[in-house]
């Protein structure tokens, strides 16, 4: 070896020590993540699982680096928190806010409580929030009861055991109690199970749509974003014809809710103002300001009323709608927690009794079971997006205003800190007033943004859920694939099918 060839050798081994040790200290500077990548980021190790639908499973992978991980996808990075105490502190100071989503909810709901953040969010929250008090929930109790016991009787015109997609039917009932609970519209969803209507069917296959481009959106980098058709205009040229049929239901609204000179609510008293307000839905709070009443606290635009009734409509419908197939599929593979919540069932309310509200609150282990449900295999992932208002650390990193940090909600509630035998689908867990770890239970999320419509949720899934349990067995109709799948929600596979048996024959 010459002399020029020697220091040549030096100088390269050098320069890759000078390289490794460079990138090495960088990498434990930063937060940690699967190895990314110049230009596309993650997206090699994303592929493997987006391509079965199974983002959920990389969200849990993400837990092996500890309390906080990142991934990126293309130039937009998203930091996921996999601490209960740091999520609960995130979630619940004044110090930290919602983030503007920009893109991700671009065409969508821009306009709505998902979308907005700052002092927007807190005005058309407040503004909102009423809609969801005692009157409203006693009225999604009955409505919920009503639906149900609506599809009850389709299901008993059944000879013998029969088989359902029970999405389909959860969707239906959902969609009618919110319908009837928001909207103040009979919009007759478990009546088109039977006789299939045109709203019904063009719903369904938008909201499909919405689901899969929403997944999409998550995994592929912006720059590709026109070429994917998954811009604001793709996105509503997509859900136009449920747009459309939601925007009928505002006119119709406003053309009954006449409040010009009517109402003047800056002359009333606190009392005076729940007294007059109490009953008006959401519907009817988003438009009281442009149908002459006076001195509400929000005048809401035309695209915020657009976006936040559609929001409204599909979060108030598909979640609950889930979580009610997730418990019935996790029943099935149950079958002891089954036949103990048919006990409960049977020994409170008896196989022929009325549900009430009443009755209701004393199902203890239905609301453990509901409980269970939702942390085990929980429909929402990753939701709950925050950043700081001044440089913050978390998790020995610092985080600067406009980063986006989320709550790893399925990671948290498996993490076996937090939950004994966390991979265990054990209601029991939650009997005795167990209560959990402060951070590590958020199927709704907490704070300033949790979800406004949580207990209204609650009363809903708990009736369909008893009235359901009370008529019929169920099982799972074997020799189908059963798995988990994530489009803007994770759930069972489209198609799953159930195979339900009155247990009055029994």
């Amino acid at each position: 070896m010459n002399k020029a060839t020697a220091t040549v050798t030096v100088i390269a081994v050098v320069g890759t020590a000078l390289a490794a040790l460079y990138f090495s200290r960088r990498r434990k500077n930063q937060i940690p993540s699967d190895i990314i990548y110049p230009f596309v980021g993650n997206l090699p190790q994303l592929s493997k699982y987006t391509e079965k639908n199974s983002f959920h499973e990389y969200m849990l992978s993400l837990a092996k680096y500890g309390k906080i991980a990142r991934f990126v996808v293309g130039s937009s990075e998203r930091i996921l928190l996999n601490d209960a105490a740091e999520s609960a502190r995130i979630l619940l100071s004044p110090e930290w806010d919602k983030i503007d989503q920009g893109l991700a909810t671009d065409g969508i709901f821009n306009n709505s409580l998902i979308g907005l953040h700052g002092d927007v969010h807190k005005r058309h929250r407040k503004a909102l929030q009423p809609a969801f008090g005692p009157a409203h929930l006693r009225n999604a109790f009955l409505q919920s009861s009503k639906s149900t016991t609506q599809l009850i009787e389709q299901w008993k015109s059944h000879k013998g055991d029969f088989v359902v997609e029970l999405l389909a039917s959860m969707n239906a009932i959902t969609m009618d109690v919110i319908g009837r609970v928001a909207l103040g519209q009979d919009l007759g969803m478990v009546a088109s199970l039977s006789q299939p209507s045109e709203n019904g069917l063009v719903i369904k296959a938008e909201m499909e749509n919405l689901k899969i481009m929403q997944m999409k959106r998550r995994t592929a980098p912006h720059f590709l974003w026109p070429f994917l058709h998954l811009t604001g205009a793709d996105a509503r040229h997509e859900t136009q014809g449920v747009r459309n049929f939601l925007a009928s239901i505002i006119q119709k609204k406003r053309a009954a809710l006449d409040l010009s000179g009517k109402i003047d609510l800056s002359v009333l008293s606190n009392s005076e103002k729940f007294e007059t307000t109490t009953n008006w839905d959401v519907i009817d709070r988003l438009i009281a300001g442009n149908a002459g009443a006076k001195g509400v606290d929000v005048v809401f635009t035309p695209e915020q009323i657009s976006d936040e009734v559609f929001v409204f409509f599909l979060a108030g419908s598909d979640t609950t709608a889930m979580t009610l197939t997730t418990l019935f599929a996790l029943l099935a593979s149950h079958p002891h927690v089954l036949k103990k919540l048919q006990h409960d069932i049977d020994s409170v309310l008896g196989r022929d009794g009325v549900l009430t509200q009443e009755i209701l609150q004393q199902l203890t282990y239905l609301d453990c079971t509901m409980k269970e449900v939702m942390r085990f295999f929980p429909v929402a992932i990753q939701t709950q997006f925050r950043t700081p208002l001044v440089p913050t650390t978390v998790c020995g990193y610092t985080i600067n205003p406009g980063q986006p940090i989320a709550v790893n909600t399925s990671a948290i509630q498996r993490n076996p800190e937090y939950w004994q035998d966390p991979d265990k689908f054990w209601p029991e867990r939650w009997e005795n007033g167990f209560t959990p770890v402060s951070g590590s239970y958020v199927p709704f999320g907490n704070g300033i943004a949790n979800c406004i419509g949580q207990r209204m949720a609650n009363i809903e899934s708990r009736t369909v859920a008893a009235l359901l349990l009370q008529s019929f067995d169920v099982e799972l109709v074997e020799g189908q694939e059963v798995f988990r799948t994530t489009h803007l929600l994770t759930g069972y596979n489209d198609g799953l099918l159930f195979r339900f048996k009155s247990r009055i024959e029994n």
